[in-house]
């Protein structure tokens, strides 16, 4: 994984740049968080290899130094993520409204979600090009890996 490589020299993190602050991209965002405008706080690749385990359940807003609760993650399929297997992300439906709701460590901790109030949803299949949005408060992660193939975001 890497981070704010719109700012890198280099030619691809200049197509990353010019993708992440255009226009079409930023009114998406602030419609979503019900805003005039918004800043581009940082870009991120994320490739998960063939059986690379899970991402744990995180926040995305927890680990960024900003004074607010609008914040948007749009994560951008790459690779086509047609199943569970090729380890889409998973969010816990409504868990933005929770700010006191613990962490749970492991994919399976979530399995059974009855108790915890919060549908377990993802988005897949999703081809290159296509894009899931959501909350900074929203707790998210995503399954192992094990499609045989390179998933990028």
């Amino acid at each position: 994984q890497g981070f704010n490589l719109h700012r890198r020299p280099t030619p691809p993190s200049r197509l990353l740049r010019h993708f992440a602050t255009s226009p079409r991209l930023a009114a998406l965002a602030a419609s979503l968080l019900g805003v005039r405008a918004v800043r581009l706080y940082q870009t991120s690749a994320f490739y998960k290899e063939p059986a690379h385990g899970e991402t744990t359940w995180h926040y995305d807003l927890n680990t960024a130094p900003l004074d607010t609760n609008h914040m948007v993650t749009i994560w951008l399929a790459l690779t086509p993520v047609p199943t569970e297997e090729s380890s889409p992300l998973l969010f816990a439906s409504g868990s933005h409204r929770d700010f006191a709701l613990p962490y749970w460590y492991t994919v399976e901790g979530m399995v059974e979600s009855s108790g915890r109030r919060y549908a377990l949803k993802s988005h897949a299949p999703l081809s290159p090009g296509d894009a899931t949005a959501h909350h900074g408060w929203v707790l998210h992660g995503s399954p192992p890996n094990f499609s045989g193939k390179t998933r990028k975001a």
